[in-house]
This record gives structure tokens, C-alpha cells and sequence, in this order.
């Protein structure tokens, strides 16, 4: 049985596979709720985000107390003196860490969820194994190195890893780039690429930054996530013992389906949920800001403008949420799904930012500090925006994450002849007369209509054809998460006030898809493409004058 994601994306819609949608088991739920009421209890004793924003730094002391609390355990056995948590119970953990510090919560989730603690599941016992295991229990932060000065989209890497002559192991040479816990990681997972009597390949080494030709190159600062201990790091020959290679495939380190899943889950907990707490922060500082600001002696709230964006930021919250639950929570492989809610959370959670900063106005483009001292609440609002931004870029600039998405999962199927020819729209799940059959019918149709449109585009074009239409396939992608967001809205709805929320954000994406499909069945012209080559000749310099 193909999942939610994939049969979208195939033109049918299962929608019995959002009944029952998924809940959270109640004791993993007060697991996850203690964990995270400790983390901010911790996190407000220690932590000033204000002064973390303006120094761009962390205070020494954070790492050890989060190391002695368990936070760099979250998914460990408690046996193993570990907190115990579950994907989503740490998802949870992480979002509350970064309702007080967008940089604190990038360090957990890069070190949990993206580093050596998340192939732990996978490792046989051995010298590895117990290197990690001891590591972890004396409170080494990790992190993973692959994104190099020429780009992370680059498939190959040019750090390289050269054997030894004795055997022992590898000597690697190379640079890195926007490197998460760089600054600070004892343990480092670090591609490179393998130069043997074998095929070229990318492998995954464990690296100890006390080695000798290990060095910090320089500190990264970004407009938003300040404090984030992310570096640009320099390797020259450093040695790197056999059974330290991590993961080893014929295709490379990437064609392992553990990494797979584990850079799945591991985007969702670096981006998705940063952006989840934002998204829920600004939706509770619009509620405070319009109870207490009037126009005219008119409170904000008796606009009906100001309403309706109120109520569209509270349903995007409701919508990201959804989709957070949907990929951990149930059952089966959601890998697919994990993949997609990189963006799909990430730009609900920027329209919410961008929204709630028009709505503040001028107070919202305010920094905390100067709100603060003229003794007005000091909503953090613009460091919210400028967190989100990078989001965004973080863990793959979003048209990119698309663009793969479509030539690695979308129209394959349709280009091997497996899939049949689209059949009749399925039958919605919402009865006629219940206020979201409208929104259910609408999309079985949409989902039909993009089988329609992805059949059509493979039997016109070639497979090289196709590759260069890429803004063509960023828009089949963009299309298929917003079908998919709505059918996960649609499945949860349940009582009034999820009805409400669902009817909601459906109106607004049904204009978001629409737009999609005119794009996509609009005959391509090449104006762009000609404005973009005479742009980068320096044909239209004059502009710049």
C-alpha cells in the first residue's frame, strides 16, 4: 500500500488512511510534555535571548547543564541513561527549546536528531558503538559535516579520504562549510569522498575534532538563529581509523535507506520544529497585540481585515500541525511525507511571521530590547522573522527541496509506464451537506487532475526535456504539498472548532493550488529565459545606474 503522500502524487486520494488520524499515545504525550516543562524550566534559568541575539553567543554553561538534564539523550533508552523519547516526543522537545531559543533548539536537533545519537538504532555492537555510547555519556555535543564552500547541491565532495598504507585507516583533507555545532562538537560525522581501488564514492566517517589537522577555520553568523554554534571547519590529513567509517555503500553514503530516514526525520526536527514554535508564538502574540490596541477607540478586532488574518495565521498553526502529527505519529514508512514537511512547515510558518509583522506594524519591526524600554511587552517579533528566514535555507533552499522532489519521486512512475492511466476522482470522505465536502471534492478532483497533468508531461516530453523545465517541476512539487497539506487538514477535522480552522485554511489554499495549476497549464514562454541570459551577459546594465 502506497502512503498519503504518494498516492496524491500518483492521482488518488485513500482517504481511509486518515481514519482514525493519529493521536499521540497519552503516556509518550506526558513524556514528552515533562521533558519539555524541565528543558524550559532549565532554559529560563540560564538563558537570556535577548542578550543571546545581541552577543551572538551561548552562555558557557548551557551545554554541560543540558548534558547533565539528559537533553543531548532525548532518544536514548532511560536504561541506557536516556530520556527515552520517540520521534515525536522529541520533535515536541525541540519546539519548546525553541519557543525560548531558536539557536538552543538548532544544537539539539542537530546533535539528537541529524548526528551519531540517531544512528545508534542502526550500529552493531562494536568499538563504534561503545566510542558513541561513552561519548554521549560524558556529555560530547555532536554534529555532521557535509556542506563544502562549493555548495551543498553539489553531489560530489571534495574532501577527500585517502587510505593509509599500513591499512589502519583514512587520512582526510578538505573544507566545510555552514557546519551545525561546528564550533563546539567533539565528534563529527564528516563525508568524504573515497579514493580506493573501488568505485569513486561518497562514505560517512567518524571524525574526533581533537585529532591531529582538525581545525576550526572560523565562526559562521547568520542574520537570524544567533548563537547557533555553526563554523566553517578545515581538515588536513586527519587520520581516521577503519572501523570509524559510519556508513559505506556502493552508491554512496546518501543511497543507504537508514540515512534516508534519518535525514527525514532529521530536517523535520532542525526546521520544522523551530518553525512550528514560531508559527504558535506569533499566533499567541497577535490575540495579546489586537486585545490591547484600538483605532479610533475602535479595538483591532472589530476589523474585519485584521480578523480574517488573525484567523488565517491561527489555521496555517492548526495546518502545520497537522502535518507534524501526520508524519510522526503514524504508522508505516512517512518517509516521503517527512521530506516534504521541510517546506511545507517552514512557508507556514513564514506566512505567519510575515503576517503578524503587518499586523504589529511598526511595533512589530521593533526589536524586544527597544520595546522593553519604552515599557511596552517585548515581543521578540522581528528575531522570530529573521529565525524563520533561515529556516527556510536551512537543511536545502526551498525550490531546490522541490525541484528533487519532482525529478526523484514524482514523475519517475509516470515516465516507466508502471502506473495505469488515471481512473475517475475517488469518493470524498466528508458526506454532502457537512461544511468541508466542498474542500473534500475539490481536492479528489486536484488529485485526479495532477495524474492528468504529470501523465501529460511525460508522454510530450523526454526524460531531458523534462529535466530542464525545472521551474515546471518546482510547481508539480509545490502543487502536490499543498494537496497534501489539505488532505491532512481535512482528515483531522473533527468537532466545530476543527471544522472551522480546516474550513479555513482550505479557502486559502484552494487559491494557492489554483494559481499552481494555471502556472503549470500556461504553454511556456521563453521570456524569462531570455531576460535571465541578457541579464547575466550585462546586456541590461542600465539598471543598475
Amino acid at each position: 500500500m502506497s502512503g498519503l503522500l504518494t498516492g496524491i502524487r500518483r492521482g488518488t486520494l485513500d482517504w481511509d488512511l486518515l481514519r482514525p488520524f493519529p493521536a499521540p499515545d497519552p503516556a509518550e504525550l506526558a513524556a514528552a510534555d515533562d521533558a519539555a516543562t524541565d528543558l524550559t524550566v532549565l532554559l529560563d534559568g540560564l538563558l537570556d535571548p535577548d542578550d543571546a541575539d545581541l552577543t551572538r553567543t551561548l552562555p558557557p554553561q548551557l551545554v554541560p547543564s543540558l548534558a547533565a538534564k539528559g537533553f543531548l539523550r532525548l532518544t536514548l533508552p532511560e536504561l541506557d541513561g536516556g530520556l527515552g523519547l520517540g520521534p515525536f516526543g522529541m520533535f515536541r522537545t525541540l519546539a519548546a527549546a525553541s519557543g525560548r531559543s531558536a539557536a538552543v533548539g538548532l544544537l539539539l536537533a542537530v546533535h539528537n536528531a541529524l548526528s551519531l545519537p540517531a544512528y545508534l538504532p542502526v550500529l552493531p555492537p562494536g568499538p563504534l558503538r561503545d566510542l558513541v555510547l561513552a561519548r554521549l555519556a560524558d556529555g560530547t555535543v555532536f554534529g555532521v559535516a557535509d556542506t563544502e564552500p562549493a555548495g551543498a547541491a553539489n553531489t560530489a565532495r571534495n574532501t577527500v579520504a585517502v587510505p593509509t598504507a599500513d591499512g589502519r585507516g583514512y587520512l582526510l583533507t578538505g573544507e566545510k562549510t555552514f557546519i551545525g555545532n561546528g564550533r563546539i562538537a567533539g565528534l563529527l560525522a564528516v563525508t568524504a569522498t573515497v579514493l580506493d581501488t573501488g568505485p569513486e564514492r561518497v562514505d560517512l566517517f567518524v571524525v574526533d575534532t581533537a585529532a591531529e589537522g582538525f581545525s576550526v577555520a572560523a565562526a559562521h553568523d547568520f542574520l537570524g538563529l544567533a548563537g547557533a554554534p555553526s563554523a566553517a571547519l578545515r581538515l588536513d590529513g586527519v587520520f581516521v581509523p577503519a572501523h570509524r567509517v559510519l556508513v559505506t555503500t556502493d552508491g554512496g553514503w546518501r543511497s543507504s535507506p537508514a540515512v534516508t530516514g534519518i535525514n527525514a526525520l532529521a530536517r523535520m526536527c532542525i526546521t520544522v520544529a523551530p518553525a512550528a514554535a514560531i508559527a504558535r508564538s506569533c499566533v499567541g502574540w497577535t490575540r495579546d497585540f489586537l486585545g490591547r490596541r484600538a483605532i479610533d477607540g475602535r479595538p483591532l478586532a472589530g476589523y474585519e481585515a485584521v480578523r480574517r488574518r488573525a484567523a488565517a495565521s491561527a489555521a496555517e498553526l492548526f495546518a502545520l500541525d497537522s502535518v507534524v502529527r501526520w508524519c510522526l505519529l503514524g504508522p508505516g514508512d512517512r518517509t516521503p511525507e517527512m521530506v516534504s514537511a521541510k517546506n511545507i512547515g517552514t512557508v507556514l510558518a513564514w506566512r505567519v511571521a510575515e503576517r503578524t509583522m503587518s499586523l504589529f506594524g511598526a511595533e512589530g519591526y521593533e526589536t524586544a530590547t527597544s520595546k522593553a524600554r519604552r515599557g511596552v511587552p517585548p515581543v521578540p517579533l522581528e528575531r522570530a522573522l529573521r529565525d524563520v528566514r533561515g529556516l527556510r535555507i536551512a537543511g536545502g533552499v526551498d525550490f531546490s527541496v522541490d525541484l528533487r522532489s519532482a525529478r526523484g519521486a514524482i514523475l519517475p512512475p509516470y515516465r516507466s509506464g508502471e502506473l495505469p492511466p488515471p481512473g475517475r476522482p475517488a469518493a470524498a470522505a466528508h458526506p454532502p451537506g457537512s461544511a468541508l465536502a466542498p474542500a473534500a471534492r475539490y481536492l479528489d478532483r486536484q488529485a485526479h487532475e495532477f495524474a492528468v497533468r504529470c501523465a501529460r508531461l511525460t508522454r510530450d516530453s523526454t526524460a531531458s526535456e523534462l529535466v530542464e523545465r525545472q521551474d515546471t517541476l518546482i510547481t508539480l512539487s509545490r502543487l502536490a504539498d499543498e494537496l497534501f497539506t489539505m488532505a491532512v487538514v481535512l482528515g483531522r477535522a473533527g468537532g466545530p472548532a476543527e471544522t472551522a480552522l480546516a474550513e479555513t485554511y482550505c479557502a486559502h489554499a484552494r487559491n494557492r493550488t489554483a494559481a499552481l495549476c494555471r502556472v503549470l497549464d500556461t504553454p511556456a514562454d521563453d521570456a524569462h529565459d531570455r531576460l535571465g541570459r541578457a541579464w547575466l551577459a550585462g546586456d541590461l546594465d542600465h539598471l543598475l545606474m
